[in-house]
């Protein structure tokens, strides 16, 4: 019953999975380069798309 459980929040909460399959250090290498591009500066110019 709780593996049931695990498996459906699971497949409505990817980033759950993601923690339930990988370890931290896992998570951490493969969400390395995604977190330095999110903290490069928002131009002035950029259109409300782009700030999103």
């Amino acid at each position: 019953m709780a593996r049931l459980l695990i498996q459906s929040v699971c497949a409505v909460i990817p980033f759950l999975f993601l923690c339930l399959a990988y370890s931290l250090d896992e998570v951490d290498q493969m969400t390395r380069e995604l977190r330095k591009k999110s903290k490069q500066p928002i131009p002035e110019d950029a259109s409300g798309f782009e700030r999103f």
